[in-house]
């Protein structure tokens, strides 16, 4: 359990690529090899987020997380 004292931001993912799509295919690996055992994270959230097509052809708008996913 992570003490509400703390930050609640306990690591930070930080990818680059050549270009968008390089990005996204090795934020996706990352994530699928993110060891996030004994707290809970939002990490399963960014790897359904990187696997939208929506998201990965950046046909998306400052609302479309909360109207997808809420």
């Amino acid at each position: 359990m992570v003490s509400p004292f703390y930050d609640s931001m306990l690591g930070k993912l930080i990818i680059s690529g050549r270009d968008r799509r390089e990005a996204l295919v090795r934020s996706e690996a990352a994530l699928m090899e993110f060891n996030d055992t004994g707290i809970a994270t939002n990490a399963p959230f960014h790897l359904d987020l990187l696997q939208r097509q929506e998201f990965r052809d950046a046909a998306i708008h400052t609302r479309w997380i909360e109207e997808e996913y809420l």
